[in-house]
């Protein structure tokens, strides 16, 4: 179960964080598209149990606005996010 989702800071420059928390061990994907929907970047994450924090790279990234689409098993969790 994916939980306590954040992403920080938003809007993002360089960086940026994404914090969840899960039950188990488990592989998390973490997909980012654009407005129109198209996925520019996946990466696949071992989530370990309880809080994780992963930091993504968004230096290559054009201003504008994305979404983070989060899944784990049948789990899925969309945030919008900024890049400045």
């Amino acid at each position: 179960n994916l939980e306590n989702l954040v992403l920080f800071p938003n809007p993002a420059e360089d960086e940026l964080n994404i914090q969840f928390s899960v039950n188990d061990n488990s592989d998390v994907y973490l997909v980012v598209q654009d407005i129109t929907g198209k996925s520019i970047r996946t990466e696949l994450i071992k989530a370990t149990t309880g809080k994780n924090l992963v930091m993504m790279n968004t230096s290559d990234l054009a201003s504008g606005m994305y979404f983070m689409n989060i899944t784990q098993g049948n789990s899925k969790k969309t945030i919008q996010f900024v890049v400045k």
